[in-house]
């Protein structure tokens, strides 16, 4: 099916990158029903067009999600622009070509080093990554981090690149002292796990022993959704929202009915204006909780 004449609107839900390792295997704390279906996935990326959604965030190692996207993209005319990362342990040619392939493009939007450890290990990815840049092959070249320390690093060493992918949420702050210095540079911020992989949707009173020293957080973070009139979705997406300094909000969609609720939380999020300031004070800087590899089994 083909799309030519959609209606597009230009509006705030532009700023959301839909996130596509649910489109690849099964992921997420609450995911149960596994990958989502690629005629679920054609709707999902119609629906976003229309409302202006222009990015789709992906990578080498989410399964067989760049061939459901590679499968999909054909349909829009080149209205989407694909980020994907590198496969761990790969020759960033090696793996940006299986990517291409895939994705059945001849060039991408942003392509990412998935895993800084191995950029550590061989800093010559990052000449394959511009050489790639310069050959028009991807438009912008940067980082997926998981630690603060790492992008410090890399600002302090003046290493070259245009897009970060970080965790952010309302429990997860620990990048924004970084924002301002990176907006400086002009390198575009994406962010993802605004919903903790769907922690924020486990009552309280539910929360593993792991997360009590969050649980108290998790409380004020319900009173702020029950007191506004707005669902958990609305609350964490409009929060991230509200940072002016964030290019990108990566949410990762479990299906049409998940997107649609991401969408009218956009919609919504002036209504948290009040609320900003209890917002504001649920950050957590423990790391075995805002870092899902961390949790406990």
């Amino acid at each position: 099916m083909l799309f030519p004449q959609l209606r597009i609107d230009p509006g705030p839900a532009r700023r959301i990158a839909i996130g596509t390792a649910q489109f690849g295997m099964k992921y997420g704390i609450n995911n149960r029903r596994g990958a989502v279906p690629a005629t679920e996935v054609d709707a999902i990326l119609e629906r976003g067009c229309r409302e202006g959604v222009d990015t789709i965030d992906t990578a080498h190692a989410y399964g067989h999600s760049e061939n459901v996207i590679g499968a999909a993209l054909a349909a829009f005319h080149g209205r989407f622009r694909v980020i994907t990362k590198l496969g761990a342990g790969m020759p960033a040619r090696d793996s940006l070509r299986e990517s291409l392939t895939r994705l059945r493009t001849s060039k991408v939007e942003g392509v990412l080093v998935h895993d800084y450890a191995s950029f550590v290990r061989d800093p010559g990815l990052l000449d394959e990554l511009i050489a790639a840049r310069e050959a028009g092959i991807a438009r912008k070249i940067g980082f997926s981090l998981y630690y603060p320390a790492e992008l410090s690093r890399l600002l302090d060493e003046d290493i070259d690149f245009d897009l970060v992918q970080c965790p952010f949420s309302v429990f997860d702050r620990r990048f924004e002292p970084l924002f301002p210095w990176l907006k400086r540079r002009g390198v575009e911020i994406h962010v993802r796990s605004v919903f903790l992989q769907g922690l924020v949707f486990t009552p309280p009173r539910r929360l593993s022993p792991h997360f009590e020293g969050l649980r108290r957080n998790m409380v004020s973070l319900y009173e702020v959704a029950a007191e506004s009139g707005l669902c958990i979705a609305s609350v964490c997406l409009g929060f991230a929202l509200s940072k002016e300094d964030i290019d990108r909000v990566v949410i990762g969609v479990d299906g049409s009915a998940d997107f649609e609720e991401n969408l009218s939380a956009v919609a919504e999020r002036n209504l948290l204006v009040p609320f900003m300031g209890t917002l504001q004070s649920l950050s957590c800087d423990d790391e075995r909780i805002v870092l899902p590899f961390n949790w406990k089994p």
